[in-house]
């Protein structure tokens, strides 16, 4: 297993951002299964990672998504559960204390698996 940690730091290039990272991977065309825990999502976060899948009705992808704070969009999660090969859950910790805010994207590629 390849680990690539990205650390995005406040105000830093565009280009280096995990959003574009994550675009420069899925483009590559290597991966058929995503797996995402985020908080915060917007509409615009989570189409931009089906755009970046070369075939997004095929790729499989698997969602937790935080609703601490209730930043996370509506819309975000109901284009994820309209996707063919998706699986979707949320989370929360409910507290004032607490809060489930991951920002973890694992890419695989079954076909890797099956050799």
């Amino acid at each position: 297993m390849d680990v690539t940690p990205l650390i995005q730091a406040g105000g830093g290039a565009v280009e280096q951002s995990i959003g574009a990272h994550l675009r420069r991977y899925l483009q590559e065309g290597k991966f058929d299964h995503i797996q995402i825990a985020m908080a915060y999502v917007s509409i615009a976060g989570a189409r931009a990672v089906l755009e970046a899948c070369i075939d997004p009705q095929s790729t499989q992808t698997e969602w937790l998504f935080g609703l601490d704070d209730y930043v996370t969009q509506p819309n975000a999660i109901e284009l994820a559960r309209e996707m063919p090969k998706s699986h979707v859950r949320v989370a929360s910790l409910g507290g004032r204390r607490r809060r489930f805010h991951p920002k973890v994207c694992r890419l695989k590629s079954t076909l890797e698996e099956a050799r």
